[in-house]
């Protein structure tokens, strides 16, 4: 099937697609969606977080690293939920 970008066919098959990558990132696949120097990278963000935890409370570190794993998160789906729902419909 060949979708018709912007159709509500083409709009349903990158919902799905958005949630398959959401649930394996949730358990830790991410390779299929990122480099490894990428991931290094986003990793580092998250160390440089954690070091300033002298100057701001935990609360405030845990709060932080939410935001930015949740930005993250929505980065990578919207990178790759065209082409996963391309795959999708082959």
């Amino acid at each position: 099937m060949v979708y018709t970008v912007g159709s509500p066919a083409y709009n349903r098959a990158c919902e799905r697609a958005a949630d398959e990558i959401r649930a394996n990132l949730a358990v830790g696949a991410v390779a299929e969606y990122l480099d490894g120097d990428s991931a290094l990278e986003y990793l580092g963000e998250i160390v440089k977080i954690h070091q300033r935890a002298g100057s701001i409370t935990a609360d405030q570190v845990d709060s932080e690293v939410g935001i930015y794993l949740q930005t993250l998160v929505d980065k990578i789906v919207d990178s790759n939920m065209y082409r996963v729902a391309e795959e999708n419909q082959s």
